[in-house]
C-alpha cells in the first residue's frame, strides 16, 4: 500500500511555498485547504510508518516511493505550528 503527498506543484513551487503562501493569505477558504493538506501529509507520513510502507511522491511528474521520513519530502513541523494557529481544529 502507498500514500501520495506531492513534492512540487505544476509551477515549480516546492510544496513548503505553497502551503506557506496559502496559510498566509487571508483567503479562509485557502487558509483552512492549506492547513488540511498539511494535517493529512503529516498522518500520511504517520500511516506509512505504523504500516512499514513507502509514501508515493511525484518528483518532477516522476512518481516514486519513498521512506516517510526521506529527506525528499519536505519538513512540514514548522507549517504545522503555523496551521495550528491560524485554522485552529
Amino acid at each position: 500500500m502507498t500514500h501520495h503527498f506531492p513534492i512540487q506543484d505544476r509551477y515549480n513551487k516546492d510544496a513548503l511555498t505553497v502551503l506557506r503562501e496559502e496559510l498566509l493569505s487571508g483567503d479562509i477558504d485557502r487558509q483552512r485547504a492549506a492547513a488540511a493538506c498539511i494535517r493529512v501529509g503529516m498522518d500520511v507520513r504517520k500511516i506509512a510508518r505504523h504500516s512499514d510502507t513507502q509514501v508515493a511522491a511525484d518528483l518532477n511528474g516522476v512518481t516514486i516511493l519513498v521512506d516517510p521520513d526521506s529527506p525528499l519530502l519536505p519538513d512540514l513541523t514548522e507549517l504545522l505550528a503555523l496551521a495550528d494557529e491560524i485554522v485552529p481544529l
